[in-house]
């Protein structure tokens, strides 16, 4: 049995051998991936021609334009006028965790960003629950914070050149949308 095993000993070494370096494990593979940080894809910016805004967002996000006319009392997100930039999964299974709504349309003569702030706010049954002063973009603007059914969001309101701007975030928050966002006009 010695005799037998010692004239198979090179075959079968030689088969280790060529299954190890078909596994991947045999001289020639190439290092093995370093585990520090990766540099992440560089953010889009989405730009509305209709709306006059631009918006970064991350890499994979879409943004969805729903044609239409933008109506304050019914805006929800992917209705028809407004914009709902979100991750594809959010769009196909109409999930609202981490969205951005927006939408705009032209004020009436005198109207004020209190009157479109307080026209915004009452197309929603919950709320607001929290209010504040901000700035969108270098305009004043007003905050308001809402919860309904589980979802929390905050709407900024805000005017420029005469266009009421509605913009929804919901959490989580991503402060980096509401940075970015700038006008075009």
């Amino acid at each position: 049995m010695l005799h037998s095993l010692s004239s198979r000993a090179p075959f079968l070494l030689g088969l280790a051998l060529l299954l190890s370096a078909c596994a991947g494990f045999g001289p020639g593979r190439d290092p093995a991936p370093s585990d520090g940080p990766t540099a992440s894809p560089e953010p889009v910016i989405f730009t509305s021609e209709r709306y006059g805004y631009s918006i970064s967002h991350p890499a994979g996000w879409e943004m969805l334009e729903r044609p239409g006319e933008f109506q304050l009392t019914a805006v929800r997100p992917r209705h028809p006028g407004t914009d709902t930039l979100g991750t594809p999964q959010s769009h196909e299974f109409d999930i609202l965790d981490g969205i951005v709504v927006i939408g705009a349309r032209d004020l009436a003569e005198g109207e004020t960003l209190d009157a479109f702030t307080e026209e915004a706010s009452a197309a929603t049954r919950c709320g607001p629950h929290g209010r504040d002063t901000a700035v969108l973009a270098g305009e004043p603007a007003q905050l308001r914070k809402f919860e309904c059914g589980g979802t929390r969001w905050h709407q900024l309101t805000a005017i420029h050149d005469g266009r009421g701007y509605m913009v929804w975030v919901t959490r989580p928050l991503t402060t980096d949308f509401l940075e970015s966002f700038a006008f075009t006009d």
